[in-house]
């Protein structure tokens, strides 16, 4: 599966290890795989370099206080009227309050369908004002 990159641009010492965490990602997601009703699931997962840090997935039937929170924080109107955790905000939530988030952190998404296949997935418009506020810049998703 090839490595799409949203943001930033990278030698290729760091395509090598982008392509490493896309495919340590696509692991993890696969054992972490709970088809339960959903149409698909999506994992987030934030690394230092090569070190996992946090993973996140999306909750799209239960309204979160940690989704809440952040929409509140970063001014995400739409996820303030609709406070579902998408993957990418469960990841941050999980970091929130352990770590410093430096803008050095690499998110990494990955979209499993009910049977396992990997699809598309890349942050949505309310996801990536978040993380442009928080200056995470390496994106990579499948």
């Amino acid at each position: 599966f090839p490595v799409t990159i949203t943001k930033g641009t990278f030698d290729n010492s760091w395509m090598n290890i982008m392509e490493k965490i896309l495919e340590k990602s696509i692991r993890l997601a696969r054992k972490l795989h709970n088809p339960s009703g959903q149409k698909f699931n999506v994992y987030a997962f934030i690394y230092d370099g090569r070190k996992l840090l946090s993973v996140g997935h999306n909750q799209m039937l239960t309204q979160t206080n940690k989704a809440l929170h952040l929409a509140k924080r970063f001014n995400v109107s739409h996820m303030v009227q609709f406070p579902f955790a998408h993957a990418e905000t469960d990841a941050i939530s999980r970091l929130w309050g352990k770590r410093w988030i430096t803008g050095r952190e690499t998110l990494c998404v990955v979209r499993l369908l009910k049977n396992g296949e990997i699809a598309t997935a890349k942050p949505c418009d309310n996801c990536s004002k978040i993380l442009d506020a928080l200056n995470i810049t390496r994106i990579i998703h499948t």
